[in-house]
């Protein structure tokens, strides 16, 4: 859903105001209602019955696993949903993947389908909820409509973050009153995450675009500096549609959970990927990592490396092997294409390895030389290490394909470009007024300025109630400020930008 959208934006404040201005047992009705009918409107009649079919499929195998307990019909019941589900989201997903694949020996014709949107979000929630349902964790849901607008909850449908039914069943019960400071801290988030995604994101973008898609005109150097700089488009585009989609929820009165902790203050890649993309690393976790790592076949390699090489061998051999295959998963779930799964989910996984097997070398190197690996230097200094290894993987969200990212870094390690320090200032000026006219540098300058002070501000304590606190024409003020900023800023005005990037998950 365009979520950026002037006449988006307009619908749900009309939506807003007719759900607080309706008796309290009505609303979620009406939140339905509105959730239906602007999947509808934006996914066509096709995305919408493929939704409400995958709804009601969960519900009847809630519903009916409910009334068995135990034995061999529970487990099929169980088995019928998933694979239906699960089905759908692998014939619109990756089933062309699998037949490019398989056509290097046959001769197989490709489905012609457009995937629904938001399908690789609303299929991982509903089988959370079968999943759970299964395991004994959820009480099967008996009223449809809960577990249709658990499907269709328009504020999150498209880009998450990734439910699970427990975590919203007793708000999506219950009735709002007006709660006016709620209300406009939600209309507040909106607002910022509008500002990140079109004064600064799409900014970046410009830069990216024009390096990436004429790499070979670049040096090495330049590469680099190009993908670093997708790291952080990548964490502003994608953080930004959060902040719009978590403020949207907040104003009908629904606490969706957070997708991002801060991740580049992450000291390791493990870490940073607790902090990124929160939802999808919890749902991995717990439906792929655990079940896995429980496995009869794990356990059987684990107990041969424990047998042969030790404890510690026995039980890192489960661990690796089960991290591989979560990553594995990760990079299928970002798209049916190799360079997700290789060089974003198999290199995410070698380097997270890497650093569990070097973390006991390094820790004793630094108390040879009496390093404290406490000090402030040496904190910042595995930050930007891990923010280096995740950089390395961006850049296959970027390239055409696994062999295309692979061609990148082949020409950038062939021609690093390494120059005296005058010419490479001429030469990043070059690059940069090649992209932005000075105007839309400074503009840039000033977008990444604010969302730093924002950032260290937000780390001292809430900033939206330090905010409501200030006199009332500073805090107006600055929310006028904010709003100038995006109508005077904005990438080609507030109304034509591109689509936010995990929307195409």
């Amino acid at each position: 859903m365009p979520i950026t959208k002037l006449n988006f934006l307009f619908i749900i404040i009309i939506l807003c105001g007719i759900y607080y201005a309706i008796p309290k047992r009505y609303q979620r009705i009406i939140l339905l209602a509105g959730s239906m009918g602007l999947y509808f409107w934006f996914a066509g009649k096709e995305g919408f019955v493929f939704l409400f079919v995958a709804g009601m499929v969960a519900w009847i195998a809630g519903i009916s696993m409910g009334k068995c307990e135990t034995g061999k019909r529970r487990s099929v019941i169980f088995w019928i949903g998933f694979t239906f589900i699960f089905g759908m989201l692998f014939v619109f997903q990756y089933s062309n993947f699998v037949i490019e694949n398989l056509n290097r020996v046959f001769t197989i014709r490709y489905i012609e389908k457009t995937a629904p949107i938001g399908i690789s979000f609303y299929s991982l929630s509903l089988l959370s909820y079968i999943i759970d349902v299964y395991w004994k964790i959820q009480v099967p849901e008996k009223n449809l409509g809960k577990v249709l607008l658990f499907g269709f909850y328009f504020p999150c449908i498209t880009m998450g973050p990734i439910l699970r039914y427990r975590q919203v069943e007793n708000q999506f019960c219950r009735g709002y009153a007006f709660d006016g400071k709620k209300v406009a801290f939600g209309m507040q988030r909106v607002l910022w995450g509008l500002f990140k995604k079109l004064v600064v994101a799409e900014r970046l973008a410009v830069l990216v675009n024009q390096i990436y898609g004429s790499y070979t005109a670049y040096t090495g150097i330049e590469i680099a500096g190009a993908t670093f700089v997708a790291a952080i488009r990548l964490y502003m585009d994608f953080s930004s549609a959060m902040d719009i989609v978590l403020g949207i929820s907040s104003m009908f009165g629904i606490d969706l959970p957070e997708n991002f902790e801060q991740p580049f203050l992450a000291e390791t890649l493990a870490e940073f990927w607790r902090r990124w993309h929160i939802t999808l690393g919890a749902w991995l976790k717990d439906y792929i990592y655990y079940p896995v790592m429980k496995s009869g076949l794990i356990q059987m390699i684990s107990r041969f490396f424990r047998k042969h090489f030790g404890k510690k061998a026995g039980k890192r051999a489960a661990t690796f092997l089960a991290m591989f295959i979560l990553w594995v998963c990760a990079g299928i779930w970002h798209g049916g294409a190799w360079k997700y799964i290789l060089g974003f989910g198999v290199t995410t996984w070698f380097f997270i390895l890497l650093e569990e097997v070097l973390e006991p070398y390094i820790k004793a190197f630094c108390e040879k030389l009496h390093i404290n690996r406490k000090a402030l230097w040496y904190i910042w200094l595995r930050r930007g290490k891990t923010f280096l290894m995740f950089s390395c993987t961006v850049l296959f969200f970027f390239s055409q394909s696994l062999l295309e990212g692979i061609d990148m870094y082949s020409h950038a390690f062939l021609n690093i470009g390494i120059m005296p320090f005058g010419t490479f200032v001429l030469r990043l000026k070059e690059v940069v007024l090649t992209c932005y006219s000075r105007y839309e540098f400074l503009q840039l300058g000033y977008g990444l300025i604010v969302c730093i002070v924002v950032f260290v501000l937000n780390r001292k304590g809430n900033l939206q109630e330090k905010v409501a606190g200030l006199l009332f024409p500073f805090r107006w003020g600055l929310y006028y400020l904010l709003i100038f900023s995006i109508l005077l800023f904005a990438v080609n005005g507030i109304n034509v930008m591109e689509g936010f990037l995990y929307a195409n998950f």
